[in-house]
């Protein structure tokens, strides 16, 4: 009987070593694939995807510690999950290229030639116009408003220009766009007629 109880045991032991090592060549694959992966896209995440980059990380952190725990299946079924944040990154990455292509060409093909003439356009008739004798169409509350906002708006527009030199093609556009908008009101505010 104890023969039976210990090859019992033993059967149970042998089994569990086979269940135990049948994921552990696909979880080590798993790991290397996932390693790979990071390594490949790791340079454009930094630049473009931190939040999802640290996510994947952090996945495959938790993946090799399961592995040196002797987790294989654990390590096996994080692989969806570590799939899915790769996926995520890839996806932010080719989002924040496109806006930086489009913000690019934004600035090439309008803002820099654009503001740069309204900028002009409000400090000329600013400087055309007399406080004491101003035209029925300007108030002496819009005057005194644009005068405030000149300075401004060229402050504005060098940060966007600093922006664009530095190679932030984003925070360039949004800031040119801002300035697009602060003169055009500042233009109606003036009485300039539309170009």
């Amino acid at each position: 009987m104890n023969v039976s109880k210990g090859l019992i045991a033993l059967s149970m032991a042998l089994l569990i070593v086979a269940c135990t090592n049948k994921y552990e060549q696909p979880a080590k694959d798993a790991l290397a694939s996932a390693e790979k992966a990071l390594t490949e896209a790791r340079d454009d995440a930094k630049e473009f995807a931190q939040e999802e980059l640290a996510q994947a990380e952090e996945t495959y952190a938790r993946m090799k510690a399961k592995y040196e725990d002797k987790q294989y299946k654990d390590v096996v079924g994080d692989t969806s999950i570590f799939n899915e944040r790769m996926t995520a990154l890839k996806d932010m990455v080719v989002v924040r290229q496109t806006q930086i292509t489009t913000a690019t060409k934004q600035w090439e093909e309008s803002l820099s030639v654009e503001v740069p003439k309204k900028i002009e356009a409000i400090e000329t008739r600013f400087k055309a116009l007399k406080p004491n004798r101003l035209p029925k169409d300007v108030t002496k509350e819009a005057y005194e408003s644009a005068k405030a906002s000149i300075d401004a708006i060229k402050a504005d527009w060098a940060a966007a220009q600093a922006a664009h030199a530095e190679g932030r093609a984003i925070e360039a556009a949004e800031k040119a766009r801002a300035v697009e908008a602060k003169a055009q009101e500042v233009s109606q505010q003036l009485a300039i007629p539309p170009a």
